[in-house]
């Protein structure tokens, strides 16, 4: 998921975690995890912010790395 730069900094970000958040838990849905690469800082940043944890991080082919981000509900 992503917002198109041109709508960067506008709080939709957070709102479509937000969203996620309540529609987990409307579902009964027990923890949320979420992956993205290390060169996401805005996502890291946001998830964090949303409460989800730093859960493990996993190679990928070349430098990158897939990490991955636990919230229970």
């Amino acid at each position: 998921m992503s917002v198109s730069s041109r709508f960067h900094r506008r709080g939709i970000a957070s709102r479509l975690v937000e969203r996620l958040i309540d529609h987990a838990k409307r579902h009964g849905l027990k923890v949320i995890y979420l992956h993205t690469t290390q060169y996401q800082t805005a996502a890291i940043a946001l998830y964090k912010k949303a409460g989800f944890k730093f859960v493990k991080d996993s190679p990928l082919l070349g430098p990158s790395r897939i990490l991955m981000f636990k919230l229970d509900l």
